[in-house]
């Protein structure tokens, strides 16, 4: 019965922050700090991202801020999903006449029954959602227009545009440059289209 004329229960400034008192690890201006390191490291390298624990040492030096590595954890992976970019897709959109080319392999037999192993190149028309292969002994720059004959007498047309993966023996990047080699580029000049390149140091 002696606490029923109590008024109340709590010390005299409960619940307010006096001078000096340390701050929530929530407070604004401490989930703003975290918010500017979570910035910083997008464009840092990997191994010098903030850590949890490098982030509440940050915190308590330089805002006063108090805090768990467990609590700063969740909030720095609530607020990094605000603030860090999202994968996106894009649908591929290939105009008539362009091509897709590529190295693939296989495996044949000859004459005499013997399995042996050889280069595909694959030539895909994805506008029209159609491949045509040629098997190669070699990837040199000869094999490759050898293949091309067979495949454009095939299908009847050149294509006017022709992206190339790992074919290195169409052409290399030196630097900054892609350098094609001799053979393919009269090839390409006599045949009148346009290559481009990508990925051209798979597959050599």
């Amino acid at each position: 019965m002696k606490y029923v004329a109590e008024q109340g229960f709590f010390p005299t400034g409960a619940g307010t922050e006096t001078e000096g008192q340390k701050k929530s690890v929530m407070a604004p201006e401490c989930g703003q700090l975290i918010i500017e390191i979570l910035k910083e490291d997008l464009t840092a390298p990997r191994k010098q991202r903030h850590a949890a624990q490098r982030i509440v040492e940050r915190l308590r030096r330089g805002k006063g801020c108090t805090g768990s590595c467990r609590t700063v954890a969740g909030y720095v992976a609530d607020a990094g999903k605000r603030i860090v970019p999202r994968g996106g897709f894009a649908e591929m959109c290939w105009a008539p006449a362009t091509a897709q080319v590529y190295f693939g392999h296989g495996e044949a037999l000859d004459a005499t029954g013997a399995t042996v192993k050889l280069l595909v190149l694959v030539v895909g028309l994805p506008y029209s959602n159609a491949r045509y292969c040629r098997p190669l002994y070699g990837r040199t720059a000869e094999c490759l227009t050898l293949g091309f004959h067979t495949i454009y007498d095939h299908v009847g047309f050149v294509p006017s545009v022709q992206v190339f993966g790992n074919a290195t023996s169409a052409g290399r990047r030196i630097g900054d440059r892609i350098r094609e080699s001799e053979v393919f580029t009269r090839f390409r000049i006599r045949h009148g289209f346009e290559a481009g390149y990508c990925n051209l140091y798979s597959g050599k």
